[in-house]
């Protein structure tokens, strides 16, 4: 039996990778892939949003999300019996809150709760500046946010996709890793997901632009949204109304050359850790 963990990371098509597994569920299994049905489905929630399949193993792997009811050995006791399928090799499982996991769970749960079953990681990274751009706007999107890119590039913006990478292959080994890079694979990011995973079969392998990026012209309006109102609430609301009204609208921006070259400074090592240990330099 393999346990394959789709960890994120986040802001790297999450969403629509778990609706893709949901509505490809039938041909999975008949490539012996188990995907478990999580406590929302993504093909009815709205803007297909959900946090995945994985939500009760994210709790074990990361304790200070646990909920009070949360029991850690009763759920190490049930872990097959809510995510494997005896009829299938393979247990695919998929959040975004599994990238967060403790270095010390991580060893717990290969050693006592998969125990003889093999765990592959599979994760997604993003380029430096995308990822940037990409949390920037989840700012403006859902929390309130008024800043522009250049404010947040400098005083909030940590490359921690990098940061987890290492405490995972600190963890299971770089073996048990495999990683893909979202801008080569952005396009058509569920048939990469499936190459990984061993899938030949004839897949539909188009998704839904899900939470998709705003406009420059969104963005600034919603910046004076939220800088007049100060209310997430409304942030959430106008943000949502767009994308789903606007599902297809290009977000499109130029690069600055400046926050790149800041970039290059601060994460240079990490970005040539990254290539050296997995895509060969």
């Amino acid at each position: 039996m393999t346990i394959v963990l789709h960890i994120g990371f986040p802001k790297t098509g999450s969403s629509a990778l778990q609706y893709g597994f949901e509505k490809n569920r039938e041909i999975l299994a008949a490539n012996g892939i188990h995907y478990g049905q999580g406590h929302v489905s993504a093909l009815t929630s709205r803007g297909g949003i959900t946090s995945g399949n994985g939500a009760r193993l994210a709790q074990y792997l990361v304790p200070r999300r646990r909920t009070p009811d949360f029991d850690e050995a009763a759920f190490a006791e049930r872990f097959a019996s809510r995510y494997v399928s005896a009829d299938h090799p393979i247990s695919l499982i998929s959040s975004e809150a599994l990238a967060f996991a403790e270095p010390a769970m991580l060893t717990r749960f290969a050693s006592q709760v998969v125990r003889n079953d093999d765990v592959v990681v599979v994760a997604i990274i993003r380029d430096i500046y995308g990822h940037a751009r990409s949390a920037w706007m989840q700012g403006i999107k859902r929390a309130g946010s008024s800043r522009d890119f250049d404010a947040f590039s400098i005083e909030s913006y940590a490359a921690h996709q990098v940061d987890l990478l290492r405490a995972y292959v600190a963890a299971l080994g770089r073996e048990r890793i495999r990683l893909l890079h979202y801008e080569t694979e952005k396009h058509d990011l569920l048939a990469a997901m499936l190459r990984v995973l061993g899938v030949d079969a004839v897949v539909d392998t188009s998704l839904p632009a899900i939470n998709r990026s705003l406009s420059s012209a969104e963005i600034e309006v919603l910046r004076a949204c939220n800088a007049a109102h100060r209310d997430p609430a409304i942030s959430r609301l106008l943000s949502d109304m767009l994308i789903e009204k606007y599902p297809d609208r290009s977000s499109h921006a130029e690069v600055d050359p400046e926050i790149v070259a800041r970039f290059e400074a601060r994460y240079g090592d990490d970005v040539a850790w990254v290539n050296d240990t997995f895509f060969a330099g």
